[in-house]
């Protein structure tokens, strides 16, 4: 959808941009998705398109993915025994027509919800805190030296903004 809108817009997303292209990302995980269950997304595939003879190949890349995600990610595996890592939360106000956004995730406690997840399942170094904020732009970022990950609510506004799109492109096909 973010490429749709792109070409729409007349944006391009510059060769050395420190994100790969968007469609080449969005088919891949169309591919993970269709290897990890290929009768469970086979409309998915067929929806975008995704030609045969790549679906035939997505079962080989997600296993491989899978794999290399499983040998990374092990190591990190928090056993019952082992403390959990405190993981603070924040939510910065919602900027203008953005207020909504950081109402939504602190009533829904969106963050609390995915430090919960993050202290259950993983071992990490260090505490560290979940952020939502106001950026001026669509981002999410690490700052290692404050050990701080923070989401835009720009970058929840903008994933509306697609879904809403995309279900009225699912509409007029209809």
């Amino acid at each position: 959808m973010t490429n749709r809108r792109d070409k729409k817009e007349g944006d391009s997303v510059p060769p050395y941009d420190a994100h790969g292209i968007d469609i080449v990302r969005a088919y891949q995980i169309v591919c993970f998705m269709v290897g990890s269950n290929a009768e469970k997304f086979k409309h998915f595939a067929d929806e975008t398109k995704l030609p045969k003879d790549r679906q035939d190949s997505c079962a080989a890349d997600y296993n491989r993915a899978a794999n290399s995600w499983g040998l990374a990610l092990n190591a990190h595996l928090r056993a019952p025994d082992q403390p959990k890592t405190k993981i603070d939360v924040i939510y910065g106000d919602g900027k203008g027509n953005l207020e909504g956004f950081a109402q939504a995730a602190r009533s829904i406690m969106l963050l609390e919800l995915v430090a919960q997840h993050a202290a259950d399942l993983f071992v990490w170094p260090a505490p560290f805190t979940l952020e939502m904020q106001s950026c001026g732009f669509i981002n999410a970022a690490w700052v290692a030296s404050t050990r701080k990950l923070t989401l835009c609510y720009e970058l929840a506004e903008d994933f509306a903004e697609l879904y809403r799109a995309y279900g009225v492109a699912r509409a007029d096909r209809r």
